[in-house]
């Protein structure tokens, strides 16, 4: 019926036949736009409904209400490492690692292995910048924030690398040495 609060065009569901009733919207990576977007005759807030969605995307209802079934958001999912720059450094840390990967806004913890990072700085929800600790081998470099601890995956691997130091005693100048071009070459 044409009047307030009524739409007299398809709505746009974005799956209705397999019974999603999410309305299309571009922002959500629809093509198109629903005609019940805003099209309700109050707030969504005054409606209670701002803390649910009728986008795929889980954005919740703002401004004018949508007309439509509105779903319960989405809980948001713990955090999840994708790489590591570098992945490697010496068994005695003090490497800077970036951590790249979601879901890091208010972290808690950064660790290498069984170790905790010496000092971490959440530079963003996708990305931390941590020091690693002393440490050997390969480990996982795993996040926790208030939804959890981000699950090990081979993109987290860490790995440490002995540093070994070589003594020379002494240099034989009249045996083994060859002045060429690029350097010098002993042996």
């Amino acid at each position: 019926l044409p009047g307030t609060g009524n739409i007299s065009s398809d709505p746009l569901f974005v799956n209705a036949a397999a019974a999603d009733y999410h309305l299309s919207h571009i922002a959500a990576g629809q093509a198109s736009d629903s005609p019940a977007i805003d099209a309700g005759s109050d707030t969504a807030t005054n409606l209670g409904l701002d803390t649910r969605t009728t986008r795929t995307d889980n954005v919740t209802d703002t401004g004018t209400v949508d007309l439509g079934y509105h779903y319960e958001e989405a809980p948001p999912s713990p955090p999840s490492v994708s790489a590591l720059s570098p992945s490697n450094g010496p068994e005695a840390g003090g490497t800077s690692v970036v951590i790249s990967g979601s879901g890091f806004t208010g972290a808690t913890a950064v660790d290498f292995g069984a170790n905790p990072a010496t000092g971490f700085t959440v530079d963003s929800n996708s990305q931390i910048t941590a020091t690693s600790p002393a440490g050997s081998g390969t480990v996982d470099v795993q996040v926790t924030t208030p939804l959890g601890t981000s699950a090990n995956t081979g993109a987290d691997d860490f790995h440490y690398w002995t540093i070994y130091y070589v003594r020379v005693d002494g240099v034989d100048t009249n045996s083994g040495l060859s002045n060429t071009a690029g350097g010098a070459w002993l042996t």
